[in-house]
């Protein structure tokens, strides 16, 4: 811990709130959201109309805030910062009653209905004005650092928009703000105008309709799906009273060390975070290194604002830190910037990874601790993603290829899914680490596929696209032709058989003692040409034409 002097500021302020969720502190978070979830969840079903989708886009908010938390500026404009996200934002991409983890909306769950069936009229900006004005209490000068505009335009519209909306809004504060009538009382007192019931009320709509209250449910999701960016990763629960006194004082002192004066405009300038040595002469520039999920080197700078020269060394206190240079000496009035560089690769695995960096005077008297912090994040190995064939739909062609890759991920559950024509996806089934699934010929045309894994932290990885060819798997055979009219002998023509099938002829005797074939004669021995065998063979070469 630091042995000289820091930068305060109150655990329970917006700036405490910012410094302790960026200390990675979920009991800090908590806070924060249940301080701005009811605002964020109000302005949200103002702007969308639909619990719904306010709740969802409420979860977003949260999680934009938390990724970006470390840009904020000024840790006190956390509430306008908040706000402008929300106004901002828009409708979310993708919401569902089911996402948004309550039920599906209803007209009876919206508690501003009362107030809009009154003001139907109103644009997005003009809704965001009246909200943030009247229901919520900002000054212009916020809402119009909300919105962006000036204080005086801000101050002008809102103007316009309280005499517009008169008519219709007095009924409904008249009856939910005037006080009763006395028995005895005036019998014809008019009724308190617009400008009156706002006299007596800061925030006249907001005690008439209070705010609207987000889903149990959400808070439950945001606290349990959103990452810290530098949350502490298996720290021992405390199980004595004096190791609870010990962890939250330590809690306490790290909220209130982490402190970083920015400039305005959000361009963060090196300024003294904390001070030690021997009389308090070394400072440091930062207590928070934040390098996020992509950086892995940033600096601080080491002063020696006295006049004799000091030694000074570092302790990065994990193997995946290094710091250049790791020791040194410094004359008085000297600087020296060390370099912080992370070995992201070095990390035992994905997630958010926490150190504290040391620095020290060499002598002993006195120490700095700088909190160093990443995130980690490493999607999906797509490992072989292969199809069973490489052609599909044509001769000799399977109909239908499987489609299957090993998928390994260090934050299960994995979701697989495969998308084919079309952009159409289908979930691909597991065993063990290889994932399947099937794929058609369609429409006839080529089919382009590939295969994309999401783990528990959203980390996506998507593997090369790949074609299986619509085309024939083997040569198709060539057609038959038809024999030739000329070879065709006709019917009348070819020798008729009997039941014996040999050839018939006048010759041929029927009478008792026949043998039904001719007797050679002459020398004619039944094998010269011309002459009939009994076998109804043809000039041609005898029954070779496949009838």
């Amino acid at each position: 811990m630091a042995t000289g002097s820091s930068t305060l500021v109150k655990v329970d302020s917006d700036g405490g709130l910012v410094l302790g969720t960026l200390a990675g502190d979920r009991a800090t978070f908590a806070a924060l959201y249940d301080r701005f979830a009811a605002p964020i969840y109000d302005l949200h079903l103002a702007l969308l109309r639909d619990p719904a989708l306010a709740a969802e886009a409420s979860h977003q908010t949260f999680q934009r805030a938390v990724a970006n938390l470390n840009h904020l500026g000024e840790p006190s404009q956390l509430r306008p910062w908040l706000y402008s996200m929300v106004y901002r934002q828009g409708k979310p991409s993708g919401a569902s009653a089911a996402a948004s983890g309550g039920p599906q909306s209803r007209p009876g769950d919206d508690p501003q209905a009362v107030i809009w069936r009154a003001v139907p009229e109103l644009n997005r900006l003009d809704r965001a004005l009246f909200t943030l004005h009247l229901r919520h209490g900002l000054d212009f000068s916020e809402i119009g650092t909300i919105v962006g505009m000036s204080a005086d335009r801000a101050r002008s519209r809102l103007d316009k928009l309280r005499v517009r909306l008169d008519p219709a809004l007095r009924p409904l504060l008249q009856s939910r703000l005037a006080p009763p009538r006395r028995p005895g009382g005036p019998p014809n007192r008019p009724p308190p105008s617009f400008d009156e019931l706002l006299a007596s009320h800061p925030t006249p709509l907001r005690v008439a309709v209070p705010l609207a209250t987000p889903p149990a449910a959400l808070r439950e999701r945001v606290l349990r799906e959103i990452p810290l960016i530098t949350a502490h990763q298996g720290l021992p629960r405390p199980r004595t009273r004096a190791a609870w006194i010990t962890t939250v004082a330590s809690v306490l002192v790290i909220v209130m060390g982490t402190a970083l004066f920015v400039h305005r405009n959000m361009e963060r300038k090196p300024v003294v975070a904390v001070t030690f040595g021997p009389s308090s002469e070394l400072s440091l520039s930062t207590t928070v290194i934040d390098l996020g999920a992509t950086n892995s080197t940033s600096t601080v700078t080491l002063d020696n604002t006295g006049k004799n020269r000091l030694s000074w060394r570092t302790d990065p206190g994990a193997p995946w830190l290094k710091v250049q240079p790791a020791s040194g000496s410094l004359d008085g009035g000297q600087s020296q910037e060390l370099t912080v560089v992370a070995d992201r690769g070095a990390l035992p695995q994905e997630g958010d990874g926490r150190t504290q960096l040391k620095v020290s005077a060499a002598d002993g008297q006195g120490e700095a601790e700088v909190s160093v912090a990443l995130r980690e994040e490493r999607p999906p190995a797509i490992i072989n993603p292969r199809a069973s064939s490489t052609r599909i739909g044509g001769f000799g062609c399977p109909t239908v290829a499987t489609i299957s890759a090993t998928i390994r991920d260090e934050s299960p559950p994995v979701r697989v899914v495969l998308v084919g024509p079309g952009q159409q996806t289908q979930p691909m089934q597991p065993s063990g680490e290889t994932y399947s699934g099937r794929i058609g010929s369609g429409s006839g045309a080529n089919v382009v596929w590939k295969i994309i894994a999401t783990d528990s932290r959203n980390n996506t990885a998507t593997s090369p696209a790949q074609v299986i060819a619509n085309a024939d798997c083997m040569a198709r055979p060539s057609p038959k032709p038809p024999p030739s009219a000329s070879l065709r002998p006709s019917v009348s023509s070819r020798p008729s058989t009997g039941a014996t099938g040999r050839s018939t002829s006048p010759d041929d005797s029927d009478s008792p003692g026949s043998t039904g074939r001719r007797t050679p004669s002459n020398g004619d021995d039944g094998d010269s040409p011309g002459s009939g065998s009994g076998r109804g063979e043809d000039p041609y070469g005898g029954g070779r034409f496949g009838f």
